[in-house]
């Protein structure tokens, strides 16, 4: 369905809509598939006759064959396995219908190129580049620390990150964020265990020749927004009372999922049961006036429950918004 397309309801009835692969193949585009590694298996058999010496994609629902444009280009991009996130090998006969080109990381030299290019000249920009670089070493070649909740990337998206932080104007009158708080959330935080933050600080100590201050940040709530340490929320109108509490320690992990907020970055909270990882969330949502809408994920869910699909009508359930949607005015 993804890969070429299936019936979509339309004005009188249900009609063949094309996926933007089989639009590309007709047409003649260039196609890239990228993290190749993750398709199923379904969607690495529909690719593999269109790839053979027919070069044609037969497609049952429209007793149709279609042949291959002439232009058509398809390019593949892969992460290696050792990476995890349910990457797998490809089939060997799969592979070897196209040609390999193995790209070499990006280099800290790079990376200088690509952010004075992007972000200018900026001072922080050499010791981030040195302390990413560094702490790739530590925990991926070396392996120093960093064991729990391995393997790690630290890579241009972490750099582009900080310099994103350090860039943007600081909504507190106090003037801009330090540097410190940025590399505490963006790597110190991302460690599982107390020894690996301590690395994390003995590396900072060598290249920015300064510690890493631990630090508390205090929260200030008022009519309009919602400050913990150097994060800013507003608040809506219908911010609703809950009987949830922010402990001091959960305040710097607020900290940091709030900034995530600011900048539109999704945020994933890992930690054992118990440890008020649901609870925050539910807590910045209440003081803040966001609606929560909570879902339970297990290995039966598919892109339906969460998407949505057709079904018969139900009055029931559009009165039951109706409702809300009232109750919140």
């Amino acid at each position: 369905m993804d890969l070429f397309g299936t019936d979509l309801p339309v004005d009188d009835g249900f009609a063949w809509c094309d996926a933007p692969f089989l639009q590309a193949l007709k047409r003649g585009d260039w196609v890239l598939l990228d993290e190749i590694n993750l398709a199923s298996q379904s969607v690495l058999e529909g690719l593999n006759s269109c790839l053979d010496h027919r070069g044609t994609v037969y497609i049952s629902e429209l007793d149709r064959e279609f042949v291959l444009s002439p232009g058509f280009r398809l390019f593949a991009a892969q992460n290696p396995l050792g990476q995890g996130g349910g990457r797998k090998g490809l089939p060997r006969s799969f592979v070897n219908r196209f040609t390999q080109v193995f790209m070499d990381e990006l280099h800290r030299d790079d990376l200088h190129i690509i952010c004075n290019g992007v972000y200018g000249a900026h001072e922080s920009i050499a010791h981030v580049l040195e302390f990413n670089w560094r702490m790739h070493q530590a925990t991926m070649e070396r392996r120093e620390f960093g064991s729990s909740g391995a393997p790690w990337e630290f890579n241009l998206r972490d750099v582009s990150r900080f310099m994103e932080l350090a860039l943007s104007p600081s909504m507190l009158e106090n003037g801009p964020k330090p540097v410190d708080a940025f590399v505490a959330m963006l790597y110190e935080q991302r460690m599982r265990t107390r020894s690996d933050r301590h690395h994390v600080r003995a590396l900072f100590r060598s290249v920015f020749g300064r510690d890493l201050p631990s630090r508390t940040p205090t929260l200030h709530i008022t009519e309009d927004t919602v400050q913990v340490g150097h994060s800013v929320l507003q608040r809506r109108c219908t911010a609703t009372p809950t009987r949830l509490r922010a402990l001091g320690g959960q305040l710097t992990y607020a900290e940091s999922l709030m900034t995530c907020i600011e900048k539109r970055w999704m945020a994933i909270l890992v930690g054992g049961a118990g440890a008020g990882k649901t609870a925050l969330v539910r807590w910045l949502a209440s003081v803040t006036g966001n609606r929560l809408v909570e879902f339970a994920m297990n290995a039966g869910v598919d892109t339906s429950e969460l998407l949505g699909g057709f079904e018969q009508v139900d009055v029931q359930r559009h009165r039951s918004r109706l409702v809300e949607q009232v109750s919140e005015l």
